[in-house]
Protein backbone atom coordinates (compact mmCIF):
# COMPACT_ATOMS: atom_id res chain seq x y z
CA UNK A 1 0.00 0.00 0.00
CA UNK A 2 1.09 3.56 -0.69
CA UNK A 3 1.03 5.74 2.46
CA UNK A 4 1.23 9.52 1.85
CA UNK A 5 3.17 11.82 4.17
CA UNK A 6 1.87 15.31 3.44
CA UNK A 7 2.43 18.79 4.92
CA UNK A 8 6.07 17.91 5.58
CA UNK A 9 6.93 21.53 6.45
CA UNK A 10 4.15 22.07 8.98
CA UNK A 11 5.96 21.11 12.20
CA UNK A 12 9.70 21.25 11.57
CA UNK A 13 12.25 19.57 13.84
CA UNK A 14 11.21 18.37 17.30
CA UNK A 15 13.74 16.55 19.50
CA UNK A 16 12.04 16.90 22.90
CA UNK A 17 9.50 14.19 21.98
CA UNK A 18 10.77 10.73 20.93
CA UNK A 19 10.41 10.00 17.23
CA UNK A 20 7.96 7.12 17.74
CA UNK A 21 5.50 9.51 19.40
CA UNK A 22 5.66 12.33 16.85
CA UNK A 23 3.16 12.91 14.03
CA UNK A 24 4.21 11.39 10.72
CA UNK A 25 5.03 14.78 9.16
CA UNK A 26 7.41 15.88 11.95
CA UNK A 27 11.19 15.61 11.65
CA UNK A 28 13.76 14.59 14.25
CA UNK A 29 16.83 16.27 12.73
CA UNK A 30 17.80 18.66 9.96
CA UNK A 31 20.60 20.85 8.68
CA UNK A 32 20.55 23.54 6.03
CA UNK A 33 16.80 23.46 5.35
CA UNK A 34 13.77 25.63 6.05
CA UNK A 35 10.12 24.79 6.59
CA UNK A 36 7.47 26.94 4.99
CA UNK A 37 4.45 26.64 2.72
CA UNK A 38 4.01 23.17 4.28
CA UNK A 39 7.15 22.02 2.46
CA UNK A 40 10.84 21.43 3.16
CA UNK A 41 13.14 23.78 1.24
CA UNK A 42 16.89 23.55 0.99
CA UNK A 43 18.11 26.83 2.47
CA UNK A 44 19.95 29.40 0.41
CA UNK A 45 23.71 29.58 0.81
CA UNK A 46 26.26 32.10 1.97
CA UNK A 47 28.85 34.17 0.14
CA UNK A 48 31.92 36.15 1.16
CA UNK A 49 31.32 39.91 0.88
CA UNK A 50 32.79 43.29 1.87
CA UNK A 51 36.32 42.34 0.88
CA UNK A 52 39.04 41.03 3.18
CA UNK A 53 38.99 42.50 6.70
CA UNK A 54 42.19 44.25 7.76
CA UNK A 55 41.97 42.88 11.32
CA UNK A 56 40.28 39.75 12.64
CA UNK A 57 36.66 40.87 13.11
CA UNK A 58 35.04 40.06 16.47
CA UNK A 59 31.93 42.19 16.00
CA UNK A 60 30.04 43.85 13.16
CA UNK A 61 27.99 47.03 13.51
CA UNK A 62 26.34 48.97 10.72
CA UNK A 63 25.55 52.64 10.23
CA UNK A 64 22.85 53.51 7.72
CA UNK A 65 23.63 56.95 6.29
CA UNK A 66 21.72 59.09 3.77
CA UNK A 67 23.61 57.65 0.79
CA UNK A 68 25.62 54.71 2.06
CA UNK A 69 25.96 51.95 4.64
CA UNK A 70 29.13 51.62 6.69
CA UNK A 71 30.17 48.59 8.71
CA UNK A 72 32.43 49.01 11.72
CA UNK A 73 34.32 45.89 12.76
CA UNK A 74 36.50 45.85 15.90
CA UNK A 75 39.53 43.63 16.25
CA UNK A 76 41.28 43.31 19.59
CA UNK A 77 43.32 46.53 19.45
CA UNK A 78 41.95 48.36 16.40
CA UNK A 79 38.55 49.19 14.93
CA UNK A 80 38.13 49.35 11.17
CA UNK A 81 35.21 50.34 8.97
CA UNK A 82 34.25 49.57 5.40
CA UNK A 83 31.71 50.64 2.81
CA UNK A 84 32.06 47.27 1.09
CA UNK A 85 35.18 48.07 -0.87
CA UNK A 86 37.44 50.46 1.07
CA UNK A 87 38.63 49.50 4.55
CA UNK A 88 39.77 52.30 6.88
CA UNK A 89 41.24 52.43 10.38
CA UNK A 90 38.82 54.35 12.63
CA UNK A 91 40.65 53.62 15.89
CA UNK A 92 40.64 56.65 18.21
CA UNK A 93 43.48 59.08 17.60
CA UNK A 94 43.81 60.03 21.27
CA UNK A 95 44.13 57.18 23.74
CA UNK A 96 45.78 54.62 21.50
CA UNK A 97 44.87 50.98 20.93
CA UNK A 98 42.08 49.26 22.80
CA UNK A 99 42.81 46.87 25.63
CA UNK A 100 40.07 44.25 25.46
CA UNK A 101 40.44 40.57 24.67
CA UNK A 102 38.36 38.19 22.60
CA UNK A 103 35.92 37.63 25.49
CA UNK A 104 35.42 41.37 26.09
CA UNK A 105 32.44 41.51 23.79
CA UNK A 106 31.90 44.65 21.74
CA UNK A 107 28.39 46.00 21.33
CA UNK A 108 26.92 49.13 19.77
CA UNK A 109 23.97 51.48 20.02
CA UNK A 110 22.60 54.47 18.14
CA UNK A 111 21.79 57.86 19.71
CA UNK A 112 20.48 60.69 17.54
CA UNK A 113 22.75 60.08 14.55
CA UNK A 114 25.80 59.15 16.64
CA UNK A 115 27.02 55.57 16.95
CA UNK A 116 28.36 54.38 20.30
CA UNK A 117 30.69 51.35 20.45
CA UNK A 118 31.82 49.77 23.70
CA UNK A 119 33.90 46.79 24.84
CA UNK A 120 33.53 47.12 28.62
CA UNK A 121 37.26 47.65 29.12
CA UNK A 122 37.99 51.02 27.52
CA UNK A 123 36.03 54.26 27.57
CA UNK A 124 32.90 54.05 25.41
CA UNK A 125 33.62 55.19 21.85
CA UNK A 126 31.56 57.70 19.87
CA UNK A 127 31.46 57.67 16.06
CA UNK A 128 30.30 61.19 15.32
CA UNK A 129 29.40 61.95 11.69
CA UNK A 130 30.23 58.34 10.75
CA UNK A 131 32.43 57.89 7.72
CA UNK A 132 35.57 56.06 6.64
CA UNK A 133 37.66 59.14 7.37
CA UNK A 134 36.12 59.77 10.78
CA UNK A 135 37.86 58.11 13.73
CA UNK A 136 36.20 57.10 16.96
CA UNK A 137 36.64 59.34 20.00
CA UNK A 138 36.25 58.71 23.72
CA UNK A 139 32.67 59.51 24.71
CA UNK A 140 32.65 63.12 25.88
CA UNK A 141 31.57 63.83 29.47
CA UNK A 142 31.89 60.17 30.46
CA UNK A 143 32.87 59.95 34.15
CA UNK A 144 36.57 59.40 34.83
CA UNK A 145 37.89 55.98 35.91
CA UNK A 146 34.59 54.36 34.88
CA UNK A 147 33.74 51.54 32.49
CA UNK A 148 30.52 49.70 31.71
CA UNK A 149 30.04 46.27 30.21
CA UNK A 150 27.01 47.48 28.24
CA UNK A 151 25.94 50.89 26.91
CA UNK A 152 22.47 51.22 25.34
CA UNK A 153 20.32 54.14 24.25
CA UNK A 154 16.79 54.61 25.56
CA UNK A 155 14.75 57.57 24.40
CA UNK A 156 17.27 60.48 24.56
CA UNK A 157 19.39 58.88 27.28
CA UNK A 158 22.35 56.55 27.38
CA UNK A 159 22.07 53.73 29.91
CA UNK A 160 25.19 52.03 31.32
CA UNK A 161 24.89 48.53 32.80
CA UNK A 162 27.32 46.51 34.96
CA UNK A 163 29.54 49.44 35.92
CA UNK A 164 33.04 49.67 37.37
CA UNK A 165 34.05 52.91 39.11
CA UNK A 166 37.46 53.72 40.55
CA UNK A 167 38.55 50.12 40.29
CA UNK A 168 35.46 48.75 42.10
CA UNK A 169 33.05 46.52 40.22
CA UNK A 170 29.30 47.13 40.61
CA UNK A 171 27.73 44.34 38.53
CA UNK A 172 24.18 45.24 39.68
CA UNK A 173 24.36 48.97 38.92
CA UNK A 174 22.27 50.81 36.34
CA UNK A 175 23.61 54.26 35.51
CA UNK A 176 21.97 56.74 33.12
CA UNK A 177 23.04 60.03 31.60
CA UNK A 178 21.44 63.42 31.44
CA UNK A 179 19.10 63.80 28.47
CA UNK A 180 20.96 64.41 25.19
CA UNK A 181 19.93 66.95 22.58
CA UNK A 182 19.56 65.53 19.04
CA UNK A 183 22.92 65.10 17.36
CA UNK A 184 24.91 65.43 20.59
CA UNK A 185 26.17 63.14 23.32
CA UNK A 186 24.95 63.55 26.92
CA UNK A 187 26.42 66.55 28.72
CA UNK A 188 26.74 64.82 32.10
CA UNK A 189 26.49 61.54 34.04
CA UNK A 190 26.60 63.19 37.48
CA UNK A 191 23.85 61.69 39.71
CA UNK A 192 24.54 64.20 42.51
CA UNK A 193 23.44 67.28 40.55
CA UNK A 194 19.71 67.85 41.28
CA UNK A 195 19.36 70.03 38.18
CA UNK A 196 20.18 67.09 35.90
CA UNK A 197 18.34 63.91 34.91
CA UNK A 198 21.42 61.70 35.41
CA UNK A 199 21.12 59.01 38.04
CA UNK A 200 21.87 55.47 39.08
CA UNK A 201 20.03 52.57 40.67
CA UNK A 202 21.27 49.19 41.99
CA UNK A 203 19.39 46.02 41.07
CA UNK A 204 20.88 44.09 43.97
CA UNK A 205 17.91 42.00 45.10
CA UNK A 206 19.66 38.86 43.83
CA UNK A 207 23.23 37.92 43.05
CA UNK A 208 22.82 37.73 39.29
CA UNK A 209 24.95 40.15 37.28
CA UNK A 210 23.38 42.51 34.76
CA UNK A 211 24.02 41.19 31.24
CA UNK A 212 22.20 43.45 28.78
CA UNK A 213 19.22 45.69 28.13
CA UNK A 214 16.76 46.44 25.33
CA UNK A 215 13.78 48.73 24.89
CA UNK A 216 10.26 47.52 24.19
CA UNK A 217 7.87 50.36 23.42
CA UNK A 218 8.19 52.93 26.21
CA UNK A 219 9.96 50.55 28.60
CA UNK A 220 13.62 49.55 28.83
CA UNK A 221 14.09 45.95 29.99
CA UNK A 222 17.22 45.08 31.94
CA UNK A 223 18.34 41.46 31.72
CA UNK A 224 20.22 40.00 34.66
CA UNK A 225 21.44 36.44 34.98
CA UNK A 226 18.42 35.57 37.13
CA UNK A 227 15.83 38.34 36.74
CA UNK A 228 14.30 40.79 34.27
CA UNK A 229 13.55 44.36 35.36
CA UNK A 230 11.50 47.07 33.68
CA UNK A 231 12.86 50.63 33.62
CA UNK A 232 10.12 53.15 32.75
CA UNK A 233 10.40 56.92 32.34
CA UNK A 234 8.29 58.81 34.91
CA UNK A 235 10.11 62.18 35.01
CA UNK A 236 10.11 64.34 38.11
CA UNK A 237 12.56 63.71 40.90
CA UNK A 238 13.25 60.05 40.18
CA UNK A 239 13.30 60.18 36.34
CA UNK A 240 12.96 56.40 36.02
CA UNK A 241 10.92 53.80 37.87
CA UNK A 242 12.23 50.24 38.30
CA UNK A 243 10.01 47.17 38.68
CA UNK A 244 10.92 43.50 38.66
CA UNK A 245 8.94 41.65 35.98
CA UNK A 246 10.27 38.09 35.79
CA UNK A 247 12.26 35.71 37.98
CA UNK A 248 14.27 34.29 35.10
CA UNK A 249 17.20 35.89 33.33
CA UNK A 250 19.28 35.82 30.16
CA UNK A 251 22.03 33.32 29.38
CA UNK A 252 24.44 35.89 27.93
CA UNK A 253 24.68 39.42 26.53
CA UNK A 254 23.31 39.96 23.01
CA UNK A 255 20.79 37.13 23.48
CA UNK A 256 17.52 39.00 22.98
CA UNK A 257 15.64 40.46 20.02
CA UNK A 258 12.36 42.31 19.47
CA UNK A 259 9.61 41.04 17.17
CA UNK A 260 6.04 42.33 16.93
CA UNK A 261 5.95 44.07 20.32
CA UNK A 262 7.55 41.13 22.14
CA UNK A 263 11.02 40.29 23.33
CA UNK A 264 12.51 36.88 22.62
CA UNK A 265 15.25 36.10 25.13
CA UNK A 266 17.51 33.10 25.58
CA UNK A 267 17.70 31.80 29.14
CA UNK A 268 20.07 29.03 30.26
CA UNK A 269 17.33 26.41 29.77
CA UNK A 270 14.90 27.79 27.18
CA UNK A 271 14.04 30.60 24.80
CA UNK A 272 11.22 32.74 26.17
CA UNK A 273 8.87 35.21 24.51
CA UNK A 274 7.33 37.99 26.62
CA UNK A 275 5.41 41.24 26.21
CA UNK A 276 6.61 42.67 29.52
CA UNK A 277 3.82 41.03 31.52
CA UNK A 278 3.20 37.48 30.26
CA UNK A 279 5.86 35.02 29.14
CA UNK A 280 5.85 31.70 27.31
CA UNK A 281 8.35 29.11 26.10
CA UNK A 282 8.88 28.82 22.35
CA UNK A 283 10.90 25.59 22.58
CA UNK A 284 8.84 23.47 24.97
CA UNK A 285 7.89 20.09 23.43
CA UNK A 286 10.15 20.98 20.49
CA UNK A 287 13.83 21.68 21.13
CA UNK A 288 14.11 22.76 24.76
CA UNK A 289 16.09 19.74 26.00
CA UNK A 290 18.26 19.84 22.88
CA UNK A 291 19.02 23.51 23.56
CA UNK A 292 19.69 23.18 27.29
CA UNK A 293 23.43 22.86 28.00
CA UNK A 294 24.17 22.75 24.26
CA UNK A 295 26.73 25.57 24.53
CA UNK A 296 30.31 25.03 25.67
CA UNK A 297 30.27 26.05 29.34
CA UNK A 298 33.52 28.01 28.99
CA UNK A 299 32.23 29.98 26.00
CA UNK A 300 28.57 30.41 26.93
CA UNK A 301 28.86 34.23 27.06
CA UNK A 302 29.80 34.18 23.37
CA UNK A 303 26.32 33.02 22.38
CA UNK A 304 24.17 35.57 20.59
CA UNK A 305 20.78 35.97 18.97
CA UNK A 306 19.92 37.75 15.72
CA UNK A 307 16.68 38.53 13.90
CA UNK A 308 16.49 37.39 10.27
CA UNK A 309 13.88 39.92 9.14
CA UNK A 310 13.33 38.53 5.64
CA UNK A 311 12.32 35.09 6.91
CA UNK A 312 10.72 36.09 10.26
CA UNK A 313 13.35 33.95 11.96
CA UNK A 314 15.21 34.01 15.24
CA UNK A 315 18.75 32.62 15.01
CA UNK A 316 20.18 31.50 18.35
CA UNK A 317 23.89 31.03 17.67
CA UNK A 318 25.65 28.55 19.95
CA UNK A 319 29.30 27.48 20.40
CA UNK A 320 29.37 23.70 20.74
CA UNK A 321 31.76 21.89 23.05
CA UNK A 322 35.35 22.71 22.18
CA UNK A 323 34.50 25.59 19.84
CA UNK A 324 35.68 29.16 20.34
CA UNK A 325 32.67 30.75 18.63
CA UNK A 326 29.18 29.67 17.60
CA UNK A 327 29.09 26.64 15.31
CA UNK A 328 25.32 26.07 15.28
CA UNK A 329 22.27 28.25 14.79
CA UNK A 330 19.00 27.04 16.29
CA UNK A 331 16.47 28.72 14.00
CA UNK A 332 12.91 29.42 15.11
CA UNK A 333 10.35 30.80 12.66
CA UNK A 334 8.42 33.36 14.70
CA UNK A 335 5.55 33.36 12.22
CA UNK A 336 4.72 29.65 11.93
CA UNK A 337 6.61 28.16 14.92
CA UNK A 338 8.82 25.70 13.03
CA UNK A 339 12.37 24.98 14.17
CA UNK A 340 15.48 23.88 12.33
CA UNK A 341 19.28 23.91 12.72
CA UNK A 342 22.08 25.34 10.58
CA UNK A 343 25.84 24.87 10.78
CA UNK A 344 28.01 27.96 11.28
CA UNK A 345 31.77 28.38 10.63
CA UNK A 346 32.71 29.64 14.15
CA UNK A 347 30.99 33.00 13.72
CA UNK A 348 31.88 35.70 16.27
CA UNK A 349 28.86 37.86 15.48
CA UNK A 350 26.01 38.31 13.00
CA UNK A 351 24.25 41.61 12.46
CA UNK A 352 21.09 42.36 10.49
CA UNK A 353 21.95 45.18 8.11
CA UNK A 354 20.82 46.54 4.73
CA UNK A 355 22.86 44.93 1.99
CA UNK A 356 22.19 44.50 -1.72
CA UNK A 357 24.79 42.57 -3.74
CA UNK A 358 23.39 44.03 -6.96
CA UNK A 359 20.69 43.20 -9.43
CA UNK A 360 22.96 41.46 -11.96
CA UNK A 361 22.25 38.01 -10.59
CA UNK A 362 18.52 38.44 -11.11
CA UNK A 363 18.44 39.42 -14.78
CA UNK A 364 16.61 37.19 -17.26
CA UNK A 365 19.84 36.14 -19.01
CA UNK A 366 21.50 35.18 -15.72
CA UNK A 367 18.94 32.44 -14.97
CA UNK A 368 20.62 29.10 -15.73
CA UNK A 369 17.88 26.74 -14.49
CA UNK A 370 15.22 25.78 -17.05
CA UNK A 371 11.97 27.66 -16.59
CA UNK A 372 9.87 24.60 -15.68
CA UNK A 373 12.45 23.38 -13.17
CA UNK A 374 12.68 26.52 -11.05
CA UNK A 375 12.11 26.14 -7.32
CA UNK A 376 9.97 29.07 -6.21
CA UNK A 377 9.01 31.93 -8.51
CA UNK A 378 10.92 32.62 -11.73
CA UNK A 379 13.19 35.64 -11.28
CA UNK A 380 12.66 35.61 -7.52
CA UNK A 381 15.29 37.45 -5.44
CA UNK A 382 16.66 36.05 -2.22
CA UNK A 383 15.88 39.43 -0.62
CA UNK A 384 14.55 42.88 -1.43
CA UNK A 385 17.04 45.69 -2.20
CA UNK A 386 17.83 47.57 0.98
CA UNK A 387 16.29 44.91 3.21
CA UNK A 388 18.13 43.74 6.30
CA UNK A 389 20.41 40.80 5.56
CA UNK A 390 22.35 38.61 7.95
CA UNK A 391 26.00 39.68 7.81
CA UNK A 392 28.54 37.55 9.71
CA UNK A 393 31.98 38.38 11.11
CA UNK A 394 34.40 35.44 11.29
CA UNK A 395 37.75 35.97 13.05
CA UNK A 396 39.26 32.61 12.03
CA UNK A 397 40.34 32.80 8.37
CA UNK A 398 38.95 36.36 8.68
CA UNK A 399 36.10 37.22 6.38
CA UNK A 400 32.53 38.48 6.20
CA UNK A 401 29.60 36.41 4.96
CA UNK A 402 26.11 37.34 3.81
CA UNK A 403 23.54 34.62 4.44
CA UNK A 404 20.65 33.55 2.19
CA UNK A 405 22.65 34.43 -0.90
CA UNK A 406 23.08 32.01 -3.80
CA UNK A 407 23.09 28.22 -3.62
CA UNK A 408 26.64 27.52 -2.43
CA UNK A 409 28.69 27.46 0.75
CA UNK A 410 31.20 30.17 -0.15
CA UNK A 411 31.45 28.77 -3.66
CA UNK A 412 31.51 25.12 -2.58
CA UNK A 413 28.84 22.49 -2.10
CA UNK A 414 26.11 23.22 0.44
CA UNK A 415 25.14 20.35 2.73
CA UNK A 416 21.44 19.91 3.56
CA UNK A 417 19.35 17.11 4.97
CA UNK A 418 16.11 16.38 6.77
CA UNK A 419 15.56 13.23 8.78
CA UNK A 420 12.78 11.39 10.56
CA UNK A 421 13.66 8.45 12.76
CA UNK A 422 11.73 5.69 14.57
CA UNK A 423 8.31 6.22 12.97
CA UNK A 424 5.93 3.24 13.53
CA UNK A 425 4.24 3.81 10.16
CA UNK A 426 1.73 1.03 9.46
CA UNK A 427 -0.68 2.21 6.75
CA UNK A 428 -3.35 4.84 6.29
CA UNK A 429 -6.76 5.39 7.81
CA UNK A 430 -10.11 5.99 6.17
CA UNK A 431 -9.32 9.69 6.03
CA UNK A 432 -6.12 8.98 4.12
CA UNK A 433 -3.91 10.05 7.02
CA UNK A 434 -0.97 7.86 8.15
CA UNK A 435 -1.60 5.20 10.80
CA UNK A 436 1.06 4.59 13.44
CA UNK A 437 1.27 1.12 14.99
CA UNK A 438 4.41 -0.08 16.75
CA UNK A 439 3.22 -3.69 17.00
CA UNK A 440 3.41 -4.34 13.26
CA UNK A 441 6.52 -5.42 11.36
CA UNK A 442 6.72 -3.55 8.06
CA UNK A 443 8.73 -3.72 4.89
CA UNK A 444 9.39 -0.60 2.82
CA UNK A 445 9.67 -1.43 -0.88
CA UNK A 446 9.53 2.02 -2.46
CA UNK A 447 9.70 5.72 -1.62
CA UNK A 448 7.94 8.17 -3.97
CA UNK A 449 9.12 11.72 -3.24
CA UNK A 450 7.37 14.81 -4.59
CA UNK A 451 10.54 16.82 -5.22
CA UNK A 452 11.26 19.97 -7.20
CA UNK A 453 14.86 20.23 -8.35
CA UNK A 454 16.79 20.99 -11.51
CA UNK A 455 16.79 18.04 -13.95
CA UNK A 456 19.99 16.04 -13.93
CA UNK A 457 20.66 16.60 -10.22
CA UNK A 458 19.93 14.16 -7.44
CA UNK A 459 18.77 13.97 -3.87
CA UNK A 460 19.95 10.98 -1.85
CA UNK A 461 17.26 9.06 0.01
CA UNK A 462 18.00 6.77 2.94
CA UNK A 463 15.55 4.30 4.49
CA UNK A 464 16.17 2.79 7.90
CA UNK A 465 14.59 0.17 10.13
CA UNK A 466 14.79 -1.08 13.70
CA UNK A 467 12.83 -3.72 15.60
CA UNK A 468 13.04 -2.06 19.03
CA UNK A 469 13.76 1.48 20.08
CA UNK A 470 16.98 0.30 21.73
CA UNK A 471 18.30 -1.13 18.46
CA UNK A 472 20.53 0.99 16.25
CA UNK A 473 18.94 2.08 12.99
CA UNK A 474 20.02 -0.04 10.03
CA UNK A 475 20.19 2.33 7.07
CA UNK A 476 19.80 1.42 3.42
CA UNK A 477 21.25 3.99 1.06
CA UNK A 478 22.14 6.36 -0.36
CA UNK A 479 19.44 5.73 -2.95
CA UNK A 480 19.93 8.46 -5.58
CA UNK A 481 16.73 10.06 -6.83
CA UNK A 482 17.29 11.88 -10.12
CA UNK A 483 14.58 14.37 -10.93
CA UNK A 484 13.31 14.11 -14.49
CA UNK A 485 14.42 10.47 -14.66
CA UNK A 486 13.11 8.71 -11.55
CA UNK A 487 9.63 8.55 -10.07
CA UNK A 488 10.69 6.54 -7.03
CA UNK A 489 13.54 4.70 -5.37
CA UNK A 490 13.41 0.97 -4.67
CA UNK A 491 14.47 -0.47 -1.35
CA UNK A 492 13.92 -3.42 0.95
CA UNK A 493 13.99 -2.28 4.56
CA UNK A 494 12.14 -3.96 7.43
CA UNK A 495 11.39 -3.08 11.02
CA UNK A 496 8.70 -2.08 13.46
CA UNK A 497 10.09 1.45 13.39
CA UNK A 498 11.02 3.16 10.11
CA UNK A 499 13.33 6.07 9.38
CA UNK A 500 13.69 8.34 6.35
CA UNK A 501 16.34 10.83 5.31
CA UNK A 502 16.53 13.18 2.31
CA UNK A 503 19.98 14.68 1.76
CA UNK A 504 22.17 16.51 -0.73
CA UNK A 505 25.65 18.00 -0.76
CA UNK A 506 25.83 20.02 -3.95
CA UNK A 507 24.94 23.42 -5.40
CA UNK A 508 21.36 22.65 -6.44
CA UNK A 509 18.22 23.99 -4.77
CA UNK A 510 15.37 21.60 -3.95
CA UNK A 511 11.94 21.52 -2.39
CA UNK A 512 10.22 18.49 -0.84
CA UNK A 513 6.42 18.84 -0.84
CA UNK A 514 5.53 15.32 0.30
CA UNK A 515 6.52 11.70 -0.05
CA UNK A 516 4.74 8.36 -0.26
CA UNK A 517 5.94 5.10 1.22
CA UNK A 518 5.06 1.73 -0.32
CA UNK A 519 4.58 -0.50 2.72
CA UNK A 520 3.97 -4.20 3.18
CA UNK A 521 2.79 -5.44 6.57
CA UNK A 522 4.59 -8.62 7.59
CA UNK A 523 2.65 -9.34 10.80
CA UNK A 524 3.02 -8.89 14.52
CA UNK A 525 5.24 -10.37 17.18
Amino acid sequence: MLVPINNVGQIGVAQDIPGHRLPANAWTDARGVRFYDNAVWKAFGQEAVLGTPTVDPYYLYHHLGPTNVFWAYPGLAKVYATDGSTHSDITRSAGGDYGGGASDLWQGTHLGGIEILNNGIDEPQAWINPGLGTPLVDLANWPASTTARVIKSFKQYLVALDVSQGGTHYPFLVKWSHVADPGTVPSSWDPSDPTLDAGEYPLAETGGFILDGMSLGDTFFIYKEDQIWAMAYIGGRFIFQFRKRFDFGAVAPRCMIEYRARHFVATPEDIISHDGFQSESILDDRMRRWYKNRADSDKKLRQFMVHNHAENELWMCIPEAGAEWPTLALIFNMKDGTTTVRDLPEVAHICAAPYDPGAGVTTFDSQTIPFDQMVGVFGQRTSQPGANRLMAAIPSAPRFLVYDQGFTDEGGDLNAYVERTSMPLAGKGRDGEPLLDKSQIKQVNEVWPELRIQNGTTVDIYVGGQDTLNDPITWEGPLPFEVGVDDKVDCCTTGRYLSFRFASNDQAQWKLDSYEVNLELLGKY
